[in-house]
């Protein structure tokens, strides 16, 4: 950690140094070139729950990333989280490219699955991608994509094909299915299988802004009453793999216009801790339109909504529910913004409470 903080400390005394808005700072030696970019997040929250804080402010997100091209071939990347009160990894990763179309990352990267999570945090449309209310149980398309470890980052290899002019990609993951910053060793639940991921992407008309993509999953994880220790015993250990699929389909650019993002999940829900996991069932749509502005300040104005529903088991009543997000976003100057929110979730049971929270969050990107 402390080598951490101390790479934090140097890229800020590097960043300090004049430079154009807008612009990446590049540090070059004879062996490489180096680009340093980074974003902090700044967010302030209240939630409808009872005995729950009224509101607070708090680091989402601060990171710097660090990119190393070596040669046209090898190149890596780095990217520490000093957010939300804890220090953590999120990228780590070597880039190999192997000819023209084809890369290959070996490290910590997001598992190709999941539109919604593959959108990067500076773009994201939306501020939290599960909708988080503080003390309310939020089921929503990203909460159970992510919840049960077929998305976000993890530890492995991956794949990366696209075909000339980038009309068609596919990307391959070999992963441990842990998640980030964890390897099976240091996990109670740990088996050592891995967990493969495919997602391919296609615009199926030459100049139109409308892509589809399908992405699929196989997730390891132990039965109910088996596990392997820290110290490396088993006990009973019987695997069992999971799957997930998405289709998603996007509309338009972060540039200007409607935009919008459309996603169906289904899997299995493993953690439900069954010998035989019921099925889950997830829907998201977002929609937005970003209006430019000749203010001398605020460049763009983006109003918002997205409705997402999350329905954890399909065999179970009243146990999902939706999400309504209506928002704006201000643009400053490229993905420099204020957005504000208001997260309502709707439970299909009628006897709990409908919650909500408000919260706006600034975006810095540099």
């Amino acid at each position: 950690m402390r080598k951490l903080s101390v790479m934090f400390a140097l890229c800020l005394i590097v960043i300090g140094s004049p430079v154009r808005a807008g612009t990446e700072v590049e540090l070059k030696s004879k062996a490489a070139k180096i680009t340093l970019t980074g974003r902090v997040h700044t967010q302030f929250n209240t939630s409808s729950v009872d005995r729950q804080i009224g509101s607070e402010f708090l680091i989402r997100r601060a990171r710097i990333t660090a990119e190393v091209k070596l040669n046209d071939y090898v190149s890596g990347k780095v990217q520490p989280d000093y957010g939300s009160g804890k220090i953590s990894l999120k990228d780590a990763y070597m880039k190999l490219r192997q000819a023209a179309n084809l890369s290959i990352k070996i490290g910590q990267f997001k598992r190709p699955f999941d539109l919604f999570e593959l959108t990067s945090s500076t773009k994201i449309l939306v501020i939290e991608r599960g909708g988080k209310i503080r003390g309310a149980s939020v089921v929503s398309y990203s909460t159970l994509s992510e919840g049960l470890g077929y998305a976000d980052r993890d530890i492995g290899v991956e794949a990366d094909l696209k075909s000339p002019g980038g009309r068609f990609s596919l990307a391959v993951a070999v992963t441990n299915g842990t998640g980030p910053n964890k390897v099976p060793s240091e996990t109670d639940d740990a088996i050592g299988e891995k967990q493969f991921t495919a997602r391919s992407r296609i615009k199926p008309v030459v100049g139109t802004d409308i892509t589809f993509a399908l992405g699929a999953t196989l997730r390891p994880h132990t039965l109910p009453g088996t596990a392997i220790t820290k110290s490396g015993a088993t006990v009973d250990l019987d695997v069992a793999y999971s799957p997930a699929v998405e289709f998603s389909v996007e509309y338009g650019d972060f540039k200007r216009g409607p935009h919008m993002q459309a996603g169906i999940l289904r899997g299995a829900n493993w953690e439900a801790n069954r010998a035989d996991p019921p099925g889950f069932v997830a829907a998201q749509w977002i929609g937005t339109y970003k209006k430019p502005l000749d203010g001398e300040y605020v460049q763009a104005v983006e109003p918002l909504v997205r409705v997402s529903y999350a329905d954890p088991d399909t065999e179970t009543e009243n146990d999902g529910g939706i999400l309504v997000t209506p928002g704006v976003q201000f643009f400053f100057v490229g993905r420099n913004k204020i957005a504000v929110n208001v997260d309502v979730f709707i439970p299909d049971d009628d006897g709990k409470d409908t919650d909500y929270a408000v919260r706006a969050q600034s975006f810095v990107h540099f």
